[in-house]
């Protein structure tokens, strides 16, 4: 499925996801991968704590006490800004053919497979994806919470069938 802008109509990655896929790669291996491109990003960081940095950052809590509203970070939605593609279209159609029938298997393999047409983001569509970052957080200023977030979104991607492609 796809969200579209409710004001433009563009399709756009909801704040939700932009922030699901952060906290998520925070997380992966115990904070492994964090710690690994926190190094990356900020090479003279010492005692730097992933458990920390997500429940400040994600879950608004620093200590015993909870971050107020006006303090936490907050994740925009991500929009489409260019596309160099023929007239500048966002989006196209794609086909998958699944070889695989699971009403008949004597029809199994490349015996009448039936593409199916899906709609998605055409390559070289650019996203903005955007960030109202506030002070620091678990000892990464909001400058570094920015790095730390575009070198996550361009390593991983985001969206549906990152692992073929999709969401680069």
């Amino acid at each position: 499925g796809f969200s579209f802008d409710h004001s433009s109509g563009l399709p756009c990655i909801p704040a939700s996801s932009v922030k699901g896929l952060l906290r998520y790669a925070c997380e992966v291996n115990n904070g492994a991968y964090l710690r690994q491109l926190v190094g990356e990003v900020v090479p003279d960081l010492i005692g730097f704590e992933p458990k920390r940095f997500v429940e400040e950052v994600f879950n608004g809590i620093t200590g015993d006490s909870r971050i107020g509203i006006y303090q936490r970070d907050i994740f925009f939605d991500a929009l489409p800004i260019r596309s160099l593609n023929n007239n500048a279209n966002f989006m196209g159609d794609d086909f998958i053919t699944p070889h695989i029938n699971r009403g008949d298997r004597k029809l199994d393999g490349l015996k009448n497979p039936v593409p199916l047409k899906f709609l998605k983001v055409l390559p070289e569509v650019t996203f903005q994806f955007s960030f109202l970052l506030r002070g620091e957080k678990a000892g990464l200023s909001a400058q570094n919470r920015e790095d730390l977030f575009k070198k996550i979104l361009l390593e991983q991607g985001i969206g549906a069938k990152t692992n073929v492609g999709y969401g680069q």
